[in-house]
């Protein structure tokens, strides 16, 4: 048991020392803020288009729906012609048999 620990303390102590990324980090923390600002304002702009895009949707929507609306009925108008148009050309095929 004791060669065990003996051995686990030489390895620790043969282990290299930390690197220190500290320095690294803080010297590249502006290039990484100002990419990160850059990220947020394309992020926003993203946003802000996704935004209108949504808005253009619905209003599309909307504007389908209305249309929709008109035609049916104009659908209807047009069966109700239909059939009033059929039944004079009956009627006129009748008078021109007698």
């Amino acid at each position: 048991m004791h060669a065990s620990s003996s051995s686990s303390s030489l390895s620790a102590s043969r282990a290299p020392p930390p690197v220190r990324v500290e320095a690294q980090a803080q010297a590249s923390l502006p290039r990484d803020r100002s990419v990160d600002d850059m990220l947020d304002e394309n992020l926003g702009i993203m946003g802000a288009s996704l935004s209108r895009l949504k808005g253009l949707g619905l209003s599309l929507q909307t504007e389908i729906e209305d249309q929709n609306q008109l035609v049916e009925r104009i659908i209807g108008k047009t069966e109700n012609v239909d059939h009033r148009i059929q039944g004079q050309s009956q009627q006129m095929n009748k008078i021109l048999k007698k």
